[in-house]
């Protein structure tokens, strides 16, 4: 045991042994000045009772360790408010856990910095777009006998519009960032209602292509959550279909249980996205083809907006797609 306690005194990072009831076996001299422990005081004693935590509990008490091993959690230090702590567990022998702690606190402020910057640049930028485009909808008006200036009016009105469509969604990131450690909420969402009205909205906004959209939806299947966000998340995945879907072509929308889940699918039968591109989907600004995707008036933010809004309902997204025949993009929640 000795060189055991030798060894975890040696690794870099905070380091606290943990039994498969969370009880502390031992603990290095890191561990101390990193969540405030002190050996006469803590040994043997539930960590969860010394250090209360919610997001420390759940992340004690979820079952995906691969998760835990390669992201793991971010917390403020509980024993100094001005650090940030970057947390991984680790499997040991005889059901023992490894609880490691990473001063990430450099990295946290640099995070933040520009996460305010972006905010910050964005919200100036709402006044300013607001101006320009007031006044190109005045020059419209009045030059549209003009086709010589109409057109760059025109053309400029359609930048315009993309410009505050960026606006709205890098604001619409900076909250969702800013709000990533509050508890979701708990109130039931009506989920049906929401995704048939989403689907009634983009039938009449995007009717000049002539998709039919099919739709099996769960009437009875509620969630805790945040409506906003979640109509948000359902928003951008049924307008991409629409938006990245041939004319004439099929979208079909779930809201449905699967086994011990419950599962918001789309649907399509576009293109395709090949493989080496999905795992990346979700990067802000990622797009699979930069043309085409500024043609239909994305801005590349619309799947990182969805990945951050279910991982503030501790759901996640799986995408499969094949070339040529069609992408699904589902959202699975626990049910």
């Amino acid at each position: 045991m000795n060189n055991f306690q030798a060894y975890i005194e040696a690794i870099p990072d905070a380091a606290v042994l943990l039994n498969e009831e969370n009880k502390i076996i031992f603990f290095n001299r890191r561990a101390q000045s990193f969540f405030g422990l002190k050996k006469k005081k803590h040994l043997d004693r539930n960590i969860l009772q010394i250090i209360d935590n919610p997001q420390l509990k759940n992340f004690l008490s979820s079952r995906d360790i691969e998760k835990k091993i390669s992201r793991g959690i971010d917390i403020q230090s509980p024993a100094n408010s001005s650090l940030f702590l970057s947390l991984s567990l680790l499997p040991c022998t005889n059901n023992t856990r490894f609880l490691l702690a990473r001063n990430v606190s450099k990295i946290h402020r640099i995070s933040k910095m520009r996460k305010d910057f972006v905010a910050n640049v964005s919200h100036e930028l709402r006044t300013p777009l607001t101006v320009i485009k007031g006044y190109l909808e005045v020059l419209e008006d009045r030059l549209i006998d003009d086709k010589t200036l109409l057109f760059p009016i025109l053309e400029m009105q359609h930048q315009s519009q993309r410009m505050e469509n960026l606006v709205q969604d890098l604001l619409m990131l900076s909250k969702l960032e800013a709000n990533a450690d509050k508890e979701v909420d708990t109130d039931l969402v009506q989920i049906p209602s929401i995704i048939k009205s989403l689907i009634k909205d983009v039938k009449h906004l995007r009717s000049n292509k002539n998709q039919e959209i099919t739709s099996d939806i769960d009437n009875s299947l509620l969630i805790a959550g945040n409506e906003y966000e979640l109509q948000s998340a359902f928003s951008n995945l049924i307008n991409n279909a629409m938006r990245y879907t041939q004319e004439n072509g099929n979208i079909h929308i779930e809201w449905v249980k699967k086994n011990k889940l419950i599962c918001f699918s789309v649907s399509d039968n576009g293109e395709g996205i090949a493989k080496k591109h999905l795992h990346r989907l979700t990067e802000r600004f990622y797009r699979v083809d930069k043309g085409r995707s500024r043609n239909e008036g994305g801005t590349g933010l619309g799947l990182a907006i969805v990945k951050h809004i279910l991982n503030h309902h501790h759901a996640s997204l799986e995408v499969t797609s094949t070339i040529g025949k069609g992408s699904k993009f589902c959202c699975l929640f626990n049910a």
